[in-house]
């Protein structure tokens, strides 16, 4: 499976678009728009929430990410997070610990 993410702006409050996004392991940054711009470099930690795909989509198609709110097929709410204790990611649920 290829590893897809995407990058949540905290500041701007939208998503950076997949083909302007750039991620620097090793630097630990984030370049979004042109990369050979240094203003277009964002601080992982600061600015940006990365989310991992799950290699999985809903019912109708779209790719779900990690955070996203889900609603289970028995009707509960919850959100999509990686826990490493179970090695995946699984469904917290709103009403549960």
């Amino acid at each position: 499976m290829i590893l897809k993410y995407r990058a949540w702006n905290k500041k701007t409050q939208s998503f950076i678009d997949y083909g302007d996004l750039v991620l620097d392991l090793r630097s630990g940054k984030i370049y979004a728009g042109d990369i050979g711009l240094v203003e277009s470099t964002i601080d992982v930690t600061d600015q940006i929430e990365l989310m991992q795909s799950t290699g999985m989509k809903d019912k109708n198609g779209v790719e779900i990410f990690e955070g996203d709110v889900v609603i289970t097929s028995k009707g509960a709410i919850g959100y999509v997070a990686y826990l490493q204790q179970e090695a995946g990611f699984v469904v917290v649920l709103k009403k549960s610990d």
